[in-house]
C-alpha cells in the first residue's frame, strides 16, 4: 500500500524520502479524488519547494493518469494503445500541460478522443465480424 503525502512528508522532513516524492503522492491522491485542477498547483509547489531539484510530477503525469485509470474508461488497454500509436506525443503533450490551468481541460479533451477512438474501433471490430 502506498503511503500518504502526509506520511511521506513526514519522513521528508527527517531526510528519509526524497522530498518529491510527496509531491508525487499528493498527485496521485488528487488524481484518485478527481481533483485535476490541483496538479499545477502540485506542480508549482513542488518547483518553489525543491529549487535544487528537477520537477517530477510532471514527467510522471501521464503514468500516474494511466495507473490511477484517469484517461481510460472501461479498461480498455488495447483501444488506447492503438489510439496512443495515432497519438504520439500524448505523454508529453501532458507533461507540457501539467504546469497549465488549463490542465484539466486538456485531460478531459484527451479523455474523449481516447473514448470516441475506442468506441468507432469497437464499431469497426464489430462491423467486420458480421
Amino acid at each position: 500500500m502506498a503511503m500518504s503525502s502526509g506520511e511521506l512528508l513526514e519522513l521528508a522532513k527527517k531526510g528519509k524520502v526524497e522530498g518529491s516524492a510527496v509531491f508525487l503522492a499528493m498527485a496521485r491522491e488528487v488524481v484518485d479524488a478527481d481533483m485535476l485542477d490541483c496538479i499545477p498547483l502540485i506542480c508549482q509547489l513542488e518547483a518553489t519547494a525543491l529549487k535544487r531539484y528537477k520537477c517530477r510530477v510532471p514527467d510522471r503525469i501521464s503514468a500516474i493518469l494511466l495507473n490511477h485509470k484517469a484517461l481510460i474508461e472501461q479498461n480498455d488497454f488495447e483501444g488506447f494503445q492503438a489510439w496512443s500509436r495515432r497519438n504520439p506525443t500524448w505523454s508529453s503533450d501532458l507533461t507540457w500541460a501539467a504546469t497549465r490551468s488549463d490542465f484539466p481541460i486538456i485531460v478531459q479533451r484527451m479523455r474523449e478522443s481516447i473514448r470516441m477512438f475506442s468506441e468507432e474501433r469497437r464499431e469497426q471490430l464489430l462491423h467486420r465480424l458480421h
